[in-house]
């Protein structure tokens, strides 16, 4: 299933304080929200002595809405400083960015409610991840409808889940939510001791609740409604993931040290192998500009790309080393138009006041940006990352040790570019090293760019106050760093204009590819890890496999859809060698390079 489709929004009416919902004809909350979060909820997993078995706290909402029991419950588990929480929400219909900010000047005095607001999470169908407090909080959000999203969290959530809050519309106006097989979902993702919390008391609720396994009561409040219902699962079901306290990541670079640090936030003691340090290969870059190529076309590649741009692009704000410009990508034929077309197709939120980006036809490219094409990607809030900083700053933590030599085969996790190939049994990854190089030059006398924008897609191109930096070849045999720059000024030409322009140096580095140019990213061998073969797009895509592969140490769902984890899968290539042989990647193999 597609989940590259932006949702339509909820329609609200606001009713003095209290949103009202026209579909379903019933309230988000009444006028005292937080009220009912502690009375329905939180009093009552509070009195549970069963509900917290670990130091890793996870709730399931169904009906995520404007996310308040997020926020405070959010608020209520990091007041233990050894607590952490990874919350997931289904939601079938997101609220507006006009919703949003009504909601945010009602709840300015939460903890986390500014960061909330600030993750930007699109109304994208599918799965999305934010991380909050330095790891403390996890946000898992699903678009969709709930049973898709319960099937999800069947397959992939392996850690505990602790407690249910079901609050989503009354049953009699939203009996999709309220029905037997969801409340089968729900029974099959619960253990021993976890907690189910809802507002509604019907006896029909109640009926399925205990036929799925839950012990049920109703409970009673002052001042406040009748009766609420509070349910234990009651049948005895092991927890069976258990993660290691201490790893270990072969490879110094962006995507080894993304992994680290989500993994130490998470208190687990960490030991980086890389015989050179950190950051000594393609990953000592300077500057780069964190984007990744779109797609739009629903496919699995096509998820993986948008979930890591928007994810990645929280992930670095974080990062003190990078700073936010605005980037275009311009197409200078239909058959580029027709891909940025594409893609503004699927991304573009037409009533969302952020939004990741937006189309812009030829007059306005030209008269706002000098670029004369057929139209161009604004992208408003791209990322300019030092990368080698970024590393040094993600390792900075202390609960990572950096070893300078090669690592056991032993490790945990795989992020060693081509190197990767050590840790697999012969030819099982197709991935290889192909070259490239950027070059430094003065500012062009001639330049026809209006503005301080970056340049990416049909051309690479970074402007400063003192130099510019384009770029970039894809070699599939090491060509000689003059030949590498005349190609690299001649391919960005149309932005540099016509008068003469000189390398005055070049970075050259090789990038790992595979041979469908998607990454490989998940579990391969038992308990072996892999994040590589990032290409062109590490700076984005890194930080993102390292969600995912730590999600699946974890135990926790990877912020991804089925169709994207196949997509990236270690194990994908097994299958195709058996139809067509070995495609080899890298220098040594030009011939047979895929590009």
């Amino acid at each position: 299933m597609s989940t590259d489709k932006v949702l339509e929004a909820a329609e609200i009416k606001w009713i003095g304080q209290r949103p009202y919902s026209p579909l379903y004809e019933d309230i988000y909350f009444d006028g005292n929200g937080v009220k009912e979060f502690y009375s329905v909820h939180w009093e009552q997993i509070r009195l549970n002595k069963n509900t917290r078995t670990s130091n890793h706290f996870t709730i399931v909402e169904l009906g995520f809405g404007s996310g308040l029991n997020f926020l405070l419950a959010a608020q209520e588990i990091t007041k233990d400083p050894y607590l952490y929480l990874h919350y997931i929400g289904i939601e079938s219909h997101p609220i507006s960015d006009d919703d949003w900010s009504i909601f945010d000047s009602q709840r300015h005095n939460l903890k986390y409610a500014r960061e909330l607001r600030a993750g930007n999470i699109p109304r994208l169908g599918g799965w999305h991840r934010r991380i909050f407090d330095g790891g403390r909080v996890r946000l898992s959000l699903f678009h969709g409808d709930v049973a898709q999203g319960l099937v999800d969290i069947n397959l992939y959530q392996h850690a505990r889940i602790d407690a249910w809050f079901l609050d989503g519309f009354a049953p009699s106006k939203n009996p999709e939510m309220w029905s037997e097989s969801v409340f089968d979902l729900i029974s099959q993702n619960s253990f021993y001791g976890t907690t189910l919390t809802s507002f509604t008391s019907a006896g029909s609720v109640r009926k399925k609740l205990e036929g799925a396994g839950f012990s049920v009561k109703k409970i009673q409040h002052l001042n406040y409604k009748r009766h609420s219902l509070f349910g234990a699962y009651n049948k005895k079901k092991e927890v069976g993931h258990q993660p290691n306290k201490e790893v270990s990541i072969a490879g110094a670079g962006i995507a080894g040290c993304s992994i680290a640090r989500l993994l130490a936030e998470q208190n687990i003691r960490v030991k980086i192998f890389d015989p050179s340090g950190i950051a000594t290969k393609a990953s000592r870059a300077k500057t780069a500009i964190g984007h990744v190529r779109l797609l739009g076309d629903g496919s699995g590649s096509a998820d993986f790309r948008s979930r890591a741009l928007y994810f990645s692009q929280q992930f670095l704000k974080n990062i003190s080393c990078s700073e936010t410009r605005e980037a275009i990508q311009p197409a200078f034929n239909e058959k580029e138009l027709n891909r940025i077309l594409l893609v503004a197709s699927a991304y573009h939120d037409a009533k969302a006041s952020r939004n990741l980006l937006h189309f812009l036809d030829n007059e306005t490219t030209k008269m706002e940006f000098g670029i004369d094409c057929l139209g161009a990607l604004y992208f408003p809030d791209t990322h300019l990352v030092n990368i080698a900083e970024s590393c040094r700053l993600l390792a900075d933590h202390p609960g990572i040790e950096v070893i300078n030599r090669e690592a056991p085969n032993e490790v945990n996790f795989v992020a060693c570019a081509s190197g990767s190939k050590r840790f697999t049994s012969t030819e099982e990854l197709e991935i290889g090293d192909i070259a490239g190089q950027l070059d430094f030059i003065g500012i062009p006398d001639s330049s026809p760019l209006k503005k301080d924008t970056l340049v990416h897609g049909s051309g690479y191109v970074i402007q400063s106050s003192t130099e510019w930096l384009i770029g970039s070849t894809y070699e599939q045999r090491p060509w000689s760093p003059a030949a590498a720059s005349e190609f690299n000024i001649e391919k960005n030409r149309k932005f540099l204009g016509n008068s003469p322009v000189h390398s005055r140096g070049n970075f050259r580095a090789h990038r790992c590819v595979s041979s469908d140019r998607d990454p490989v990213i998940g579990e391969l061998n038992k308990g072996q890890y892999f994040s590589t073969a990032h290409g062109s797009m590490g700076t984005i895509s890194s930080p993102f496999a390292a969600e995912l592969v730590v999600s699946q140490f974890l135990g926790l769902l990877p912020p991804l859809s089925k169709s994207g984890l196949a997509t990236v899968a270690p194990d994908r290539f097994r299958n195709r060698q058996k139809k067509r042989g070995v495609k080899r990647i890298g220098e040594s193999s030009y011939t047979e390079v895929i590009l």
